[in-house]
Order: C-alpha cells, then structure tokens, then sequence
C-alpha cells in the first residue's frame, strides 16, 4: 500500500475491509490520487452500505468494479482525470451528482499531484449550484407523468395491478419533477421522501398516504392530487418539441 495514504479511522467493523481493499487497488492499478466515499465515511450507514473508493491513475482508460472485502461490498471508481469533466456535465443535465457527491463528500486518502483537490472543490460548488433545469426536460417530464397516469385510468377497470404500475411510475416522475422546478438535485431513491419532506412537506403526505393505500381506487386520487400539485397535468395538453435538425456529415 502507498506510505502516504492518509486512511481513515473507521471502526474494526470496516477497518479491514478497507485496508483490504485498498492493498487490491494499489496492487491491480497505479493510483495517483484516491478518495474514500460513501455514506460510511460520512457516517450514516444502512446495514447493507458499501464503501466506494474513488481514484484516478494515468493510463487513458476507466474501469468500476465491484468486490468483497472482509464480507463489506466495495466498488471502486478508476479513472483517468480527463474523464471528470464529462461526468459533471452529464450529472449537471441528469439532476444527479453521482460524482460529485463522492468527491465533495469524501475523504482524500491520496493526491500525489494535487488534481484532486481541485475536482473536490469544484464538486461542492456544484452541490451549491444545483443541476442545470432546461424548460424542454420539463415540459417532456409533464407530459410523460401525465400521459402513465392517462394510461392507468385507461386500464383500472380490466387490468388493476397494471394500472398500479403505471400509477406508481407517474407518482415517482411527479416526485422528481418537483425537485427539478425547485432547482434541486435528484435524491437517490433511498432518500427521496425524506428529502421531499424538507422540501414540500404537504407532498411528502400526500406520498406516504400513496404508497400506503390499502386499493389502487384509492392510490389513483391520490396520483391524481399529486400530480395536480406538482406537473398540474392529469391528461394529454398541447406541447411541441423543438426543431431537431439533421446534423452535417463530417
């Protein structure tokens, strides 16, 4: 293992795995910079956490995978640093900070050149910022969430476990949605109605009584009051998408 790594102190219940799983990424790869990630590290772990372990090496090439160590999963994260940028552009228009939550969050173990601390920096401005929210995107979100929820009204009479599926599918479209209008990044689906009770708290109640409804009568008034409360379309309205033109052969 690299004589400089700064590890952190993580209790005997991971400590193993992660000496082991770092003597696995030094022995396999030539990390020059390494970051320790994940909920563990920020101590909030659920039983079935992992550590994540994000590095960068200088071949030109990425790879993730994914091991046991010690009976603790781990993934781990190796990339080539010009492979960063793209990844906060995708995230930025995606709503979902995958990358930059782990840098922003984690602790550096390892930055032989200094890069990382820069990547870090610019991750938890981006947390700060929010996503990038484009008027298509959520003009195609409404009608989408409204068109499954036309969908399960279609079919409640003669097909009611579909009908559920699409109501449930539309409920989580309308969810995320409202984070986007409040430029907010997506929450992972394990924090989604937490999140939604700081955000919108009347929501969040309308959820719950959602997914805890005992028919799928009573889940489809209750899609239809969220919908009404976040896209404010129930059915099919007018919309156009913008012009797609041909791209010139190069």
């Amino acid at each position: 293992m690299h004589p400089l790594l700064d590890v952190p102190d993580l209790g005997p219940r991971y400590e193993r795995a992660l000496q082991s799983a770092l003597a696995y990424l030094f022995d396999r790869f030539e990390p020059v910079a390494v970051v320790i990630c994940g909920s563990i590290i920020r101590g909030t772990p659920d039983p079935a956490s992992d550590l994540d372990i994000f590095a960068f090496h200088d071949a030109p090439w990425r790879q993730r995978v994914q091991r046991r160590f010690d009976g603790v999963p781990v993934e781990l994260f190796v990339n080539h640093p010009d492979f960063i940028a793209g990844y906060f552009a995708e995230e930025r228009n995606r709503g979902t900070p995958s990358t930059a939550h782990m840098l922003a969050t984690g602790h550096l173990a390892l930055d032989r050149d200094g890069l990382m601390a820069g990547y870090i920096e610019e991750s938890r401005q981006m947390l700060v910022d929010g996503p990038e929210v484009d008027d298509g995107r959520l003009v195609l979100q409404r009608y989408q969430t409204a068109m499954l929820f036309e969908d399960a009204l279609d079919v409640v009479d003669r097909d009611a476990d579909l009908a559920s599926m699409m109501l449930h599918s539309a409920v989580e479209s309308a969810l995320r949605y409202r984070f986007w209008i409040a430029g907010q990044w997506q929450p992972r689906n394990k924090d989604l109605l937490a999140a939604m009770a700081t955000l919108d708290p009347e929501l969040e109640d309308l959820a719950r009584g959602y997914f805890s409804a005992a028919t799928t009568r009573q889940r489809l008034e209750l899609a239809r009051a969220i919908l009404r409360r976040t896209t404010g379309e129930t059915g099919a309205f007018d919309w156009e998408s913008p012009e797609d033109h041909l791209r010139e052969s190069i």
